[in-house]
Order: C-alpha cells, then sequence, then structure tokens
C-alpha cells in the first residue's frame, strides 16, 4: 500500500496522468514491456557509441580511466536490464516502476559523467564535441525512454546536470551560464516530447483495450443471437406441428359437416369447426405476438382470464 502511494505521488510529480487503478496498471505494464524491449536496442547503440567516444576521453584522461567508465556503463545497462526482467516476471508493478526510475537515473548519471570528470582536462573544442554527442544522446533517447516520460525525465535531469556542471567546473561563468541557460529550454522541449510519446503510447494501449472490449462484447452478442436463432427454430419446428393438429380437426370436421343432415348433431360440428378456426387464428397471432416481442413493438399486460376458454380452444383443437 506505502509503495502505491509513493509510486503515485512520484508518478504526479512527473506528470503522470491520474486514471482508474486497473487502467493505470495496465498502461503501466505496457509501457514497462515496450521499455524493456527498446532498451535491449538501446543497450547496442550505447555501447557503439561509448566505444567511439574513446578517442578524445583516452586523449583527455587515459585509456584506464576511459575504460572503467565504458565498464560502468555497460555493466548498468546490463544490470537494469535484468533487473527490469525480473520485476516485470515477478508482476510487482511497484518494483517495476521503482527500478525503471533508478535505473534510468543511474544510466543517466553515468552516461554523461565524463563531463565534470574529463572536462577540467579538456580543450574546448573536446569539451564542445563531447556536449554535442551527449545532447543527441538525450534527445536520440526519447525514442527508447519516451515510451515511459517518468523513467525519460530523471534520465534527462541526471543527463543535463552533468553536462552543466561539467561546464561549471571548466568554462568560464560566461560560457557555462550560457550552456544552462541554453539547456533550459532544451530540456522544456524534449520532456514536453516525452510527454506526447507516453500519451501515444497510452492512447494506443486504451484503443487497443477498447477493441479487445468489443470484440468480446460482439463475440457474447453474437452467441446470444445464434441461440436465440436455434431457440426460435426448434420453437418454430414445434408450432408447425401444434398447428397441423386443429388443422386436421378442421379438415375433419370439415368433411363431417358435409355428409351430416340439418339437425342438432350438425350444428354441433358446425360450432367445433367454428372454435376449431378460432384456434388456429389464436396461434397465429400467437406467432405474430411472439415476432412483435422481439421487435420490441409488444409489451406484455398480465390480466384474468377464464381458463375455460383455453380449455375449450385444446379441446377443439385435440
Amino acid at each position: 500500500m506505502q509503495g502505491s502511494n509513493v509510486r503515485q505521488r512520484i508518478g504526479e510529480w512527473m506528470g503522470a496522468a491520474v486514471r482508474p487503478a486497473d487502467d493505470r496498471s495496465r498502461v503501466l505494464r505496457e509501457q514497462t514491456d515496450l521499455l524493456i524491449r527498446q532498451m535491449r536496442t538501446g543497450f547496442l547503440v550505447a555501447t557503439v557509441a561509448g566505444a567511439l567516444l574513446g578517442v578524445p576521453m583516452a586523449r583527455t584522461s587515459g585509456l584506464v580511466v576511459y575504460a572503467v567508465w565504458l565498464a560502468l556503463l555497460v555493466g548498468g545497462y546490463a544490470l537494469r536490464q535484468r533487473l527490469m526482467e525480473q520485476a516485470q516476471a515477478s508482476g510487482s508493478l511497484d518494483r517495476v516502476f521503482v527500478i525503471t526510475l533508478v535505473g534510468s537515473a543511474l544510466i543517466g548519471f553515468i552516461l554523461t559523467l565524463p563531463c565534470p570528470l574529463f572536462f577540467p582536462n579538456a580543450d574546448p573544442n573536446t569539451r564542445a564535441f563531447l556536449t554535442m554527442v551527449h545532447m543527441i544522446w538525450m534527445a536520440a533517447a526519447v525514442t527508447v525512454l519516451g515510451v515511459f516520460p517518468p523513467s525519460y525525465k530523471v534520465y534527462l535531469c541526471c543527463s543535463l546536470g552533468n553536462v552543466v556542471l561539467g561546464w561549471w567546473l571548466s568554462a568560464t561563468p560566461l560560457e557555462a551560464g550560457l550552456v544552462t541557460a541554453w539547456a533550459v529550454p532544451m530540456a522544456f522541449l524534449l520532456t514536453r516530447l516525452s510527454n506526447r510519446v507516453g500519451r501515444m503510447i497510452e492512447e494506443s494501449v486504451n484503443i487497443r483495450h477498447e477493441r479487445e472490449q468489443l470484440v468480446a462484447r460482439l463475440q457474447e452478442s453474437l452467441a446470444e443471437t445464434e441461440a436465440a436463432q436455434r431457440a426460435r427454430s426448434r420453437f418454430l419446428a414445434s408450432a408447425s406441428h401444434d398447428l397441423l393438429q386443429p388443422l386436421h380437426a378442421l379438415l375433419l370436421l370439415a368433411s363431417l359437416s358435409r355428409d351430416l343432415p340439418e339437425g342438432p348433431r350438425r350444428e354441433d360440428v358446425l360450432k367445433q369447426l367454428h372454435v376449431t378456426a378460432e384456434s388456429i387464428d389464436a396461434m397465429f397471432r400467437g406467432l405474430l405476438d411472439l415476432a412483435r416481442f422481439d421487435a420490441g413493438t409488444l409489451q406484455p399486460q398480465l390480466t384474468a382470464m377464464p381458463v375455460a376458454h383455453v380449455l375449450r380452444a385444446v379441446q377443439a383443437a385435440y
């Protein structure tokens, strides 16, 4: 419970949207899954880029210092990836959230650590080159960490902080102030960009979830329709069989009425003939009423009726 509260407070501070628990958990799970897949590619890119930085860094501070930094960078990426995959496998979103934030902050710090360490011994051209490389790196990181904006924001804070600190330790106050002033709008723009990427991911997750719910509802509705069709087919088959009984009775009574002479017996047969015809008419009306019930144009009304009327219809029909 405490971890969830911490996660919510951090998320609100980082600009994450507040949603119902189920929706937020689903989005967070999708974001971290995508982030883990993205970071596999980011790990390879960071390793290659870090190796290419060896020329100016080794020339400035020595090969041993550069090798230690590169080992920390590669080890930090590998450790973060492993811890995030373990947290994902455990199913604990709180753990995934914390590891994602801490790991991104650590990588951002290690990645730009050469700025405060190497800038004091570097010439202006080398400082400018390394600053440009790190700025490009920060902008490119939006494609990897931007799927989860809080992760990118802590990464950006640590990275920009090291770059600005490196300039304050190695350059004049005017130059360091210009770099700091330039870093502020850049941080604002990159933060806005990461928010947009995160919203796109969230919207795609919600759209996919809504589509899955719609498909499930359509399948359920289709199953209900098919069940209703089967029930209607069974009913019509049974009704057709029941209609044959009064029809046979009607034909029998009609044939009998032709053969009987005028008299009370013939009158009784004609009355039964009339009752049977009414019974057939009632059955067809009942079928029409059922169709109107299905269409929703007819509402049932419960009323009292004499049972003898129903029994006379049954007697006439059978």
